[in-house]
């Protein structure tokens, strides 16, 4: 992958560094049949008066920013950790994406693979943010006790969408979410990508960033006409504090070439140390 970084409106220099794989990998069992849910549950889902959007639970405080590092992956995995365990009633951890990066970017701040950045998070987990430097990217920067500690901090029960059309794709993808799923998923960045605060621009290509959603709008009357609620790792000057609603037309050609992803829960490990940082 080339680096590929672009301005937002306040000049604000934001890096991609998803990397296109040679077809699309099946790490993950396929998200099951079962699980999808009706259009009518999802708008009872979405409509319930009692049910607390996303925006509210996880406030501006919970948006990351890669900095000027092609490491969006491992920013997008780290965000839905931190979010299912926290859906989950487990405290709240800042976690140092880098040392996912480090792991899958072959010692070059060159961009990864959405999959090597799941793969990596289910068997090695994410450190504390305090255990790695910021925008590092090299093994030489993950010391032996962040890689002890990351085992505390592993995503568990993992599922990736089908493929067998856009809208069985996108309905696993609302499903998800409004199961309280963290779903991460690949987009294509450019300029009108950037151009909206609210719903975020849609560019053609094969996906160059990694991001993730956490809750659902709706936005019409059909199920291709819901929107998925992203939060992005550029910092708050993004969008609408570092979210921006994106639809099922941002995954359409992406799907082609990425897998992506629903976390469903996290390990839960009695002896970890669980700092709130």
């Amino acid at each position: 992958m080339i680096q590929e970084n672009f301005q937002l409106p306040n000049g604000q220099e934001v890096f991609t560094g998803n990397s296109k794989p040679e077809k699309v990998s099946t790490s993950f069992a396929v998200y099951p049949d079962a699980d999808l849910l009706s259009l009518e549950q999802i708008r009872q889902v979405l409509d319930d008066p009692n049910r607390v959007p996303s925006r509210e639970l996880f406030d501006r405080s919970w948006i990351l920013n890669q900095g000027q590092r092609s490491s969006c992956n491992a920013y997008a995995v780290a965000g839905a950790l931190a979010r299912i365990r926290y859906r989950m009633g487990m405290d709240r951890v800042e976690f140092g994406p880098e040392f996912l990066y480090a792991l899958v970017n072959n010692n070059q701040d060159r961009g990864s693979l959405l999959d090597d950045g799941m793969v990596a998070v289910t068997e090695h987990g994410i450190c504390p943010r305090n255990m790695i430097p910021y925008e590092s990217y090299q093994m030489r920067d993950v010391s032996i006790e962040a890689r002890r500690v990351a085992k505390n901090y592993r995503a568990f029960e993992c599922y990736q969408f089908p493929t067998d059309s856009v809208s069985k794709f996108w309905h696993a993808m609302v499903s998800a979410v409004c199961r309280n799923e963290i779903v991460v998923l690949a987009l294509h960045v450019g300029q009108r990508f950037l151009s909206s605060r609210s719903l975020a621009g849609t560019d053609r290509g094969p996906g160059n960033h990694a991001v993730a959603a956490d809750d659902a709008r709706l936005a019409g009357r059909n199920l291709e006409d819901i929107q998925l609620d992203m939060f992005n790792s550029w910092g708050t000057d993004f969008g609408e504090f570092g979210r921006s609603w994106i639809s099922v037309n941002h995954v359409a050609e992406p799907m082609r070439f990425h897998a992506m992803y629903a976390i469903r829960s996290a390990t839960v490990d009695k002896s970890a140390s669980n700092p709130v940082i």
